[in-house]
């Protein structure tokens, strides 16, 4: 079973929301309503601003794209690595969420007591185990019987797998054999 019950351009589980909330904290922290967060310090640089009034002015000002939102996860990702709790709480939220989207397909499915695979593909991923661990924790508490594992391949050979059965085409072992081999090496 191919389960695709959350993407990331929701606004659920996405590194948009990852980057609203990252917002939100620092703007919390900087007014004096919430606690110490390293972002208010990393979040004013990486959008090319001084400070977080600035940040504000930017994003109400300016009509910010989307895209450049949502590149702030990164900057969590960083900060959470350097130790910042708020940050990684942000990533622990998120983790949570796409584990929780998983589980719902998983109960409409009626899978729950099943032995299975579960992968994970998207940006949001790259933060590795600060991301990585807490959804495979929240899967396997709910489904004991789960397994998450690696994806097999980047998201572009899904997307290539994907095209190819819309257009007909079938898509064997030996094909999937072929590509492995000419990917670069991680």
């Amino acid at each position: 079973y191919e389960i695709k019950e959350c993407d990331w351009s929701s606004d659920v589980c996405s590194s948009d929301l990852i980057a609203v909330n990252a917002l939100r904290a620092a703007a919390r922290f900087s007014d004096g309503r919430g606690e110490f967060t390293r972002l208010v310090d990393r979040i004013p640089p990486a959008l090319d601003v001084s400070d977080m009034i600035q940040v504000a002015f930017k994003m109400y000002g300016l009509n910010m794209p989307r895209e450049e939102i949502a590149a702030l996860a990164k900057t969590v990702c960083e900060t959470a690595r350097e130790g910042d709790e708020v940050a990684s709480n942000i990533l622990r939220r998120a983790a949570e969420e796409l584990a929780l989207a998983v589980l719902v397909a998983i109960r409409e499915l009626g899978m729950e007591q099943m032995s299975l695979p579960v992968s994970y593909v998207g940006s949001v991923f790259d933060s590795g185990e600060l991301v990585i661990r807490p959804f495979a924790e929240a899967i396997v508490m709910k489904c004991p019987r789960a397994t998450v594992l690696p994806p097999k391949f980047p998201a572009v050979v899904g997307a290539f797998i994907l095209g190819a059965k819309e257009v007909g085409w079938r898509v064997s072992g030996q094909t999937l054999m072929n590509i492995k081999k000419g990917l670069p090496r991680q």
